[in-house]
């Protein structure tokens, strides 16, 4: 999975550096020019982990339980006010949770963490020993060349 992330930001920023417009541009790399985009890939994304640390949102999670006849028959609630530390994990602060009407264990932990959606990616170059990375070429996505 972190494989095919990695290859996914290569290809789209090396889209971007060769600045392609709606004609496709094929031009063979050389290792070096290759080395080179890793080397600007991974430093932009240590810059974008540090812009998360002053990163900060507001959620509000609700979940209910629509009975017969279109009626809400149990309910759970959570506000929250998230950010991200320092080292890029994410930080939540309960600001509001009513007591739930829902049947207990129905709404998970693991639920919360999908409704606050998904950490991002930031491949830091500390990190880069842990990855295969390799250049594999562009691609037409719909109008996009990437």
């Amino acid at each position: 999975m972190r494989k095919a992330i990695a290859v996914l930001f290569i290809s789209a920023f090396a889209a971007a550096v060769f600045g392609q417009n709606s004609t496709i541009v094929k031009k063979e790399l050389s290792p070096a020019e290759i080395d080179r985009i890793i080397k600007k890939v991974t430093a932009n994304e240590s810059d974008f982990r540090g812009a998360l640390t002053n990163y900060v949102f507001n959620r509000s999670a609700t979940v209910q339980i629509i009975g017969m006849g279109g009626q809400v028959t149990g309910e759970y609630r959570r506000d929250s006010f998230m950010t991200f530390n320092s080292d890029g994990g994410r930080f939540e602060k309960v600001v509001f949770s009513p007591v739930a009407s829902t049947p207990p264990g129905f709404v998970t932990p693991e639920d919360l963490e999908d409704l606050g959606g998904v950490n991002p990616f930031a491949l830091e170059p500390s990190a880069i020993s842990h990855y295969n990375i390799s250049y594999v070429g562009t691609q037409r996505i719909e109008a996009l060349n990437l």
